[in-house]
């Protein structure tokens, strides 16, 4: 039988991993995530189900019928959509999303990135040398560990994380080979990290990258010389540039987007960022214990015989520089996620792009990478001594001495857990001295290696105990107000709802569907939940609610049903309101306006009949420039006749009264018939945003900024069509951007030497 090629076995390899990559992620999920009798009220999934997932199922519905979802009308008065940073729906691994249930999409994605992750730790190890063995491992510790399976709940993070360790073998390639496809593949991989996650983690990945770069270049600039390394620098600045032009399409919005809200970048202060710093105590336990816990409390177990075999790579794995490299890297992430408690983070803080992220405890993923790699280095000494018969004395020194060292840690700090630390270290040690006595006995090694394997899977599983569920299995859960809504959906019109909920509420519990009925339940919200509010909703709510020093609102407070907060929410057109009866009560004032509509389970429904309408015209106008006095000269104004703009009004403005009628309203587009005797101001009660352009008879017209956060148009006298469209300039400018990335990186795919 002929041999198979070079080419025909790395094939071979690599379906192999990435075969074993999907099972781990699925068996995962499956046995951990989609178990019964997980909490859809935990803390650890709240953001999954309140936030991520109606935001992707709405998004990519909304793209399957043929529609661009710019903007959200559905909550918050209004928001924009696609300019939000935190979801990005131009990440193509998003695509099931279009094809499938979107509860099913959401565990495929889990399933997908937790492969990614596998799959891409694998081809790093194996494009450092090591044996396919030892790169399992690898794929194995990285896809399972503590800092990488608790950002299931969260896409933005689980998206780059899972392509992190790509970084590492396509930098590489560009330093020691200096080929454009090389750079276009860094490129695809950076634009993809930032077309779906957080920026904080390509944050995260640069600077894990530096360490085994500097190393990397130093060792080319050695061999071959400086202009070897000039062209590479050249190569890595094209595909920064590329990359970041790729993603363009949803930078340039984000960026937009950002400047009004409660945290642009830059603007975070000591304190906000700091939030989730890990306690030292906390991390080693955290490293050491290997009992199961709640997964926010596992972020940094990446398991006791990887850990031991980590040291072993650390000491004698080669190239000894690369080895070192990540040792740093893994030892400088630890100190950071200790915030203000290590030395690491007072540093980066103060320098460029230091104080634009908060939660320092999730760069834990890269100590979960470095453990990894170096977790892999050390099964690959024992591998290759063992074959090659010779240096195994001090691969097992190496072993003892960090098996030692992890035990006798766990032991003096008391470690909960500590004697199964110990039955691991002698699982390490048992393995250890079979791989070195198998000598070149392929069969005893690979039985060894797949014992390894195991015991490490069965580690990281039952060290993660997670709580919350997914959406896959909410269904009751998500249908348990249907009624309400029904109800709702049936009277509504364009009116919108103000549901009265609360963080800790048993019934009405704001931290859930709830929190976007308008997107779940096909109702209009003046509230939402947004965790990159901006100021005009904050400061709104804030104003209702005098809630005093109470961190970013997150677009939503528990407004008092009360005298003062009536004239704003009718204003705002809310003329249904789901009430917790015994919670946040409407004042005996309110309630005697309203008209009771349905009642269940502690839980009312209710509607004013004086709401006003979503369009109306006021003959008065009042200028008031200086925003921070707007909301409090509201309040001695009545609201449905007298409107306060923040712009002058032009010199030949008219007022009387007149009427409104909304023609067509959809998404990003809303038309508006008015007639009146004497001209007037047309109040449009949706969001004004930048992005929004106004015609009046087909003529350009300027929308004010009207009631502090509403949409006003002057009207002359007689009959008019106004209509407002939603025409982002950023948006249009990150298109045409990402498209010349596209050019730029089939440029360089295209380039000569493969």
């Amino acid at each position: 039988m002929r041999e198979r090629s070079p080419a025909g076995r790395r094939l071979t390899l690599c379906a192999t991993a990435g075969v074993v990559s999907i099972a781990i992620a699925v068996a995962y999920v499956r046995l951990k995530l989609l178990r019964e009798g997980l909490d859809p009220t935990d803390p650890s999934s709240g953001d999954l189900v309140t936030y991520y997932y109606p935001m992707l199922r709405w998004g990519f519905a909304e793209l399957a019928r043929g529609r661009l979802p710019l903007w959200n009308a559905r909550q918050s008065a209004g928001t924009p959509f696609l300019a939000i940073p935190n979801v990005g729906f131009f990440y193509p691994l998003y695509g099931a999303f279009l094809f499938l249930p979107a509860a099913t999409a959401q565990t495929v994605d889990i399933v997908i990135h937790l492969a990614v992750a596998g799959f891409t730790m694998f081809l790093f190890c194996r494009h450092m040398g090591m044996a396919a063995s030892a790169s399992l491992l690898g794929a194995v510790v990285y896809a399972c560990h503590g800092g990488m399976v608790t950002k299931v709940y969260f896409p933005n993070f689980l998206a780059p994380t899972a392509w992190t360790p790509a970084l590492f073998p396509l930098l590489d390639r560009v330093l020691a080979r200096r080929t454009t496809r090389a750079a276009a593949a860094l490129a695809v991989v950076v634009a993809l990290m930032v077309l779906g996650g957080n920026l904080q983690f390509a944050y995260f990945a640069a600077l894990a990258l530096i360490p085994f770069g500097v190393v990397r270049a130093a060792g080319v600039l050695a061999r071959e010389g400086g202009w070897v390394t000039s062209r590479a620098a050249m190569l890595l600045v094209a595909a920064g540039c590329a990359a970041l032009l790729l993603a363009s399409v949803r930078l340039l919005p984000a960026a937009d987007y950002m400047r009004d809200t409660w945290r642009p970048p830059g603007a975070l202060s000591w304190d906000q960022a700091a939030i989730m710093a890990t306690p030292p105590g906390f991390l080693v336990t955290n490293l050491l214990s290997p009992l199961p816990g709640p997964d926010l409390a596992r972020q940094a177990y990446v398991g006791i015989l990887p850990l031991v075999l980590a040291g072993v790579g650390l000491m004698l794995w080669r190239p000894r520089a690369v080895a070192l490299a990540m040792g740093v890297t893994g030892v400088g992430a630890a100190l950071y996620a200790l915030g203000p408690h290590g030395p690491v983070f007072p540093v980066l803080f103060r320098l460029p792009a230091g104080s634009w992220f908060r939660g320092p405890n999730r760069v834990l993923a890269i100590v979960g990478l470095a453990v990894a790699f170096l977790a892999a280095g050390g099964l690959d000494v024992l591998w290759r001594r063992s074959a090659q018969g010779r240096g195994r004395g001090a691969a097992l020194t190496a072993l003892v001495v960090t098996a030692a060292v992890v035990l006798g840690a766990a032991w003096l700090l008391r470690v909960p857990g500590w004697h199964l630390v110990a039955l691991y270290c002698g699982a390490a040690l048992l393995a250890a001295s079979a791989l070195v006595l198998a000598g070149p006995r392929a069969a005893v090694r690979h039985a060894v290696v797949a014992a390894v394997l195991l015991i490490t899977t069965v580690d990281l599983f039952s060290g993660q105990q997670p709580r919350g569920a997914l959406p896959a299995r909410l269904d009751h859960y998500f249908a348990r107000y249907e009624s309400f809504f029904a109800d709702l959906r049936a009277r509504q019109g364009l009116d919108r709802t103000h549901i009265s909920a609360g963080f800790v509420s048993p019934r009405l519990r704001f931290h859930s569907d709830l929190a976007k009925a308008g997107l779940n339940h096909g109702i209009w919200m003046v509230t939402d939940y947004e965790p990159l509010c901006d100021l005009r909703q904050d400061r709104w709510l804030r104003f209702l609610g005098d809630v005093g020093e109470v961190p970013a609102s997150v677009c939503y407070f528990v407004l008092p049903l009360d005298a003062a907060t009536r004239p704003f929410l009718r204003l705002a057109g809310v003329r249904f309101y789901l009430v917790a009866d015994e919670e946040n009560p409407p004042s005996p004032i309110v309630l005697a306006d309203w008209v009771p509509i349905r009642h269940a389970d502690g839980v009312s429904l209710y509607e004013d009949p004086q709401a006003l309408p979503r369009a109306f015209i006021v003959g008065r106008v009042e200028v008031e420039t200086d925003p921070d006095r707007v909301l409090e000269r509201m309040r001695s104004l009545d609201l449905s006749r007298v409107a306060v703009v923040e712009e002058p009004l032009p010199e030949s403005s008219t007022f009387g009264d007149g009427r409104a009628t909304i023609v067509r309203y959809d998404r990003d587009r809303v038309t508006v018939r008015t007639a009146s005797p004497a001209g007037g101001l047309l109040v449009l009660t949706d969001r004004w945003f930048p992005g929004w352009q106004a015609t009046v008879d087909g003529r350009p017209a300027a929308i004010l900024r009207t009631d502090y956060l509403y949409r006003g148009v002057v009207v002359a006298a007689g009959e008019h069509v106004v209509e407002f469209v939603y025409r982002p300039r950023s948006f249009l400018l990150g298109t045409f951007g990402s498209v010349l990335g596209l050019l730029c990186v089939c440029l360089l795919a295209a380039g000569r030497g493969g």
